[in-house]
């Protein structure tokens, strides 16, 4: 049976990135989770670049985000930041869209297309040089 049941979608300005995917590492599997926001192709109204992971999750995944940040144990080198970690858990708005410029916003309801309007992203063109 699979355990991953919940569908989730997170938003992050590029000014939280390190912190974002630093959370992401703490509550993901492996050291690929440092890389769950890369690309900002997206932006707000306010032409705030963001980045959007979208996944499906365990449902005690979402239970332990408001809890007191661990080490995972995969991190046996201490390769994260878990202030960073701890700074963009506080950024954490679930179910939000009042300030996605400055937030980490979270659905667990709504699938992509939704969630990108109800964050009013936008894609930004490719414009190659």
């Amino acid at each position: 049976m699979n355990d991953y049941t919940k569908h989730l979608c997170a938003n992050t300005p590029e000014s939280l990135k390190y912190e974002a995917n630093q959370l992401a590492a703490v509550l993901g599997m492996s050291s690929g989770d440092f890389d769950t926001f890369i690309n900002f192709i997206y932006k707000t109204p306010n032409d705030i670049k963001c980045s959007i992971a979208s996944n499906l999750v365990t449902p005690g995944v979402l239970s332990e985000v408001g809890k007191p940040l661990a080490r995972p144990e995969w991190d046996v080198d201490n390769k994260i930041d878990m202030e960073a970690a701890i700074l963009a858990q506080s950024k954490l708005k679930f179910d939000d869209y009042s300030d996605v410029d400055n937030s980490i916003t979270v659905s667990t309801t709504k699938q992509l297309p939704e969630f990108m309007e109800a964050c009013q992203l936008t894609v930004i063109p490719w414009n190659p040089e």
